[in-house]
């Protein structure tokens, strides 16, 4: 018999009016997530029901389906071999092959009930499977019996696995789940079997959902702590440590969050070792507490205290303290406080940062004072000040800058103390730019520190420079400058075995032109001059001539080539030092390419010096790239002055398959011939793409005593159908590691490394990482 809505009023006025919201939630049980929520449908949906037998009684009120009972509503349908729907006590049962399809699942049991009333669900003899967000692939899932309570949900008896076999390689059982959505799982009596045969259990098990995935336990051995079981557990309020280890004995600490009602929240870490070895009482204590003020302003307070081991080496003796207090509004501040007491090497450390920002305004301000708290008893002490803001106009800055210093080497003896300030006011007119700089050197401690004597600096008291707009004369554009400067300079000097004090006038006009020409053959030529006249208050001047032409030539697709030629001549004499930097060259230098496509490329360079009277090393530079499978680079050149070759640098990357990898770099001396250095990586790929595939990956160093190439790293990477297994040797640190990833689960693989031990934490880009040290830590 087959009954459908638009044909039988009857039961689509029981549907409508009995169950007005049919809310089927399916509880499922995984390794940490043993459960899952069927779609709410709350409100009035159209109801289609068949069967073999559909039978109303109308004394009880109830409806009885069977043979083959099909429910459709909406996007879900449920099969079962029995249904039975009463309206006095609003409830559904079905029984038989009990079959839930939806689109993001599809589940199967003996026996479903469903009450209307309190909206809760009842499941027998369970299976299902799922996508769950935090899970890469399927999730399989069964249960002895499952209650949906709304808020949460509990199965008895519950296993889990993503491996898809009848018989998987691996499942996690439980003998009871609580499921809080979106919140936590919380398991008891948790086993996991490998096959059929049990190998690990744990009473208790808490996942939180919401915050980031934890690591439940490891195992391992290093010198400091020799064997030991490192845990930490999820429980409600945060994390629980346990350890214990061979040589330091037995730790234990805790991780949780927490609110103080109105006046914020945070994070307190407390961690505590009696050492037996040493009979030392280690503590490790950090809170991280966070406050907004208001919808502007947040504070936050960090506080450690840590007295332990170190691994590998030494202790850690430390209290800290830190506060942040920032403001976002239209304006900004921020205030950082910061101290740090290292008692192991007996110092204090005090740090103050304040910025500001408003508008175009900027104010900076760094202070940092550090002292022994040891003979010798030294100090150090910095500040600096940054100020920056428009004037009468947008186009008109003022920049201060002020920097503090005082060093003393011990107690009792005079320190290098001294301030730097510096003002600039800077502007842009239609008709140019203008600055005027000036900056001080005072030394504080005066003749008291004789160790700054050696102590060189340039004051600017003032610098006027105005800078023209560019003029286009058609035949160049000419851009002139003025300057006029008060300077005072120290400077050492070799034959007064001393610093020199100089103070003078410097007044100074240049004139730039620049032209570019576009010549034959695919050329152009960018050329500039400058002229440049400083004269000074005790009679000297100086001119500087400065020239310089670049031609660049791209010819037939196939050719490139650049010159860069420079002169700058002076004449006559200043009495700075700083005057004569970077006004005396002459050189020019070419690089010649000869390229086709992206497939060949040969670069040459070279030039010569006059100012020197020195060629410039030859060096000559081919890369060669005839497919995606081959990249051959080869550099070298030729030392004209020395009459030696340069050494030869060998890259090729080759890659003839999808399966097949390597690159090989060398380093060769060509005038002695033999490899100083080298390295090769190779990676191989077996059964490609198969459930089984094995993926090799293995690099060599170069040994030059024994002038061969030698295994240094192998990392292999086994396909276990559910299970990836990753095996790395290090031949260069004596060590090697095994590590077991659940590919559902890609983040949080668990294996052995000897620095660690047995370990369930994140081991991503593995393949890059040969050498970086990892260590399980407390602090």
């Amino acid at each position: 018999m087959t009954c459908r809505r638009h044909t039988t009023l009857l039961i689509v006025n029981y549907l409508i009016i009995n169950l007005k919201k049919v809310n089927p939630r399916i509880v499922l049980a995984s390794m940490f997530l043993l459960c899952f929520i069927l779609p709410t449908i709350a409100q009035e949906i159209p109801v289609n029901v068949k069967a073999e037998k559909l039978h109303y009684v109308e004394e009880t009120g109830q409806i009885v389906a069977s043979g083959s009972v099909e429910v459709r509503f909406k996007e879900t349908t449920i099969m079962a071999d029995f249904l039975c729907m009463d309206s006095a006590t609003n409830i559904v049962t079905a029984e038989g092959k009990v079959r839930v399809f939806a689109a993001e699942y599809k589940t199967s049991a003996s026996y479903l009930c469903y009450d209307a009333n309190d909206k809760t669900s009842t499941f027998s003899n369970f299976k299902g499977q799922a996508s769950p967000a935090k899970i890469s692939g399927q999730l399989f899932l069964t249960a002895d019996q499952l209650k949906d309570f709304k808020s949460k949900m509990i199965g008895q008896a519950g296993t889990a696995t993503t491996c898809d076999y009848s018989s998987p390689h691996y499942f996690i059982a439980a003998d009871k789940v609580e499921y809080y959505p979106n919140d936590k799982v919380i398991g008891h009596s948790v086993t996991l079997y490998l096959a059929k045969m049990p190998v690990l259990w744990v009473p208790y098990m808490y996942y939180d959902l919401s915050k980031e995935k934890r690591r439940n336990w490891e195992f391992g051995h290093n010198k400091v702590e020799g064997y030991f079981i490192k845990s930490s557990w999820g429980y409600p309020y945060g994390i629980l440590y346990l350890d214990a280890m061979s040589v330091k004995g037995t730790g234990y600490g805790v991780e949780n969050p927490y609110t103080l009602l109105g006046l914020g929240a945070g994070t307190y870490y407390l961690y505590h070792l009696d050492e037996q070895d040493t009979g030392i009482s280690d503590w490790v204590t950090r809170v991280q507490h966070r406050k907004k003020l208001d919808q502007w302003t947040d504070l936050e307070l960090n506080h450690s205290y840590t007295s332990t081991y170190m691994i590998p080496s030494g202790r850690r003796e430390q209290t800290g303290f830190g506060l942040n207090l920032g403001y976002k509004n239209q304006s900004q501040w921020n205030l950082k406080v910061n101290t740090l007491s290292d008692r192991q090497v007996a110092t204090e450390k005090y740090g103050l940062q304040f910025d500001q920002y408003d508008k175009k305004i900027t104010t900076n301000y760094y202070a940092n004072y550090d002292f022994s708290t040891q003979a010798p008893n030294w100090i150090r002490a910095s500040q600096r000040l940054y100020h920056r803001r428009p004037l009468w106009s947008d186009k008109v800055t003022l920049t201060t800058k002020v920097n503090y210093y005082n060093s003393v080497a011990a107690a009792g003896q005079p320190g290098d103390e001294r301030v730097e300030p510096e003002i600039v006011l800077a502007g842009k007119e239609d008709w140019g730019s203008w600055s005027i700089l000036s900056n001080w050197y005072y030394d504080l401690d005066k003749d008291t520190y004789t160790g700054d004597s050696s102590w060189q600096y340039l004051e600017k008291q003032p610098e006027l420079s105005v800078t023209l707009n560019k003029y286009d004369l058609k035949l160049f554009n000419l851009q002139p400058s003025f300057s006029f400067g008060r300077y005072h300079e120290v400077k050492y000097v070799p034959l007064l075995v001393g610093n020199r004090d100089f103070t003078a006038d410097r007044y100074s006009a240049s004139l730039n032109a620049t032209r570019s020409l576009n010549l034959i053959l695919g050329t152009q030529a960018d050329l500039r001059a400058s002229v440049d006249q400083r004269l000074y208050s005790p009679g000297d001047q100086m001119y500087v001539y400065q020239e310089s032409v670049a031609l660049n030539t791209m010819l037939g697709g196939f050719f490139k080539n650049k010159i860069n030629y420079q002169k700058s001549l002076t004449d006559g004499n200043s009495p700075f030092f700083f005057d004569a930097v970077g006004t005396k060259y002459h050189n020019i230098s070419e690089s010649l390419t000869l390229y086709y496509l992206n497939n060949v490329n040969w670069t040459t360079t070279g030039g010569f010096n006059w100012q020197t009277d020195k060629w410039f090393d030859v060096m000559s530079n081919l890369r060669i790239v005839p497919n995606n499978q081959l990249i051959w680079n080869l550099n070298t050149g030729w030392d004209i002055e020395n009459r030696r070759y340069k050494d030869l640098v060998n890259g090729l990357s080759f890659s003839p398959y999808s399966f097949l990898m390597m690159s090989v770099a060398t380093t060769s001396d060509l005038n002695v011939g033999g490899v100083k250095s080298g390295s090769a990586i190779y990676d191989l790929v077996f059964l490609e793409k198969q459930p089984n595939q094995l993926k090799v990956r293995f690099n060599q160093v170069y040994d030059s005593a024994a002038r061969q190439f030698q295994i240094r790293d192998i990392l292999l990477v086994k396909d276990l159908h559910c299970w990836e297994l990753k095996y790395r040797y290090s031949a260069y640190r004596r060590e090697f590691s095994v590590v077991f990833t659940l590919k559902a689960m890609p983040g949080e693989p668990f294996g052995f490394d000897p620095g660690r031990g047995f370990y369930y934490q994140g081991f991503d880009n593995e393949f890059n990482k040969y050498n970086q040290e990892q260590i399980i830590r407390r602090y």
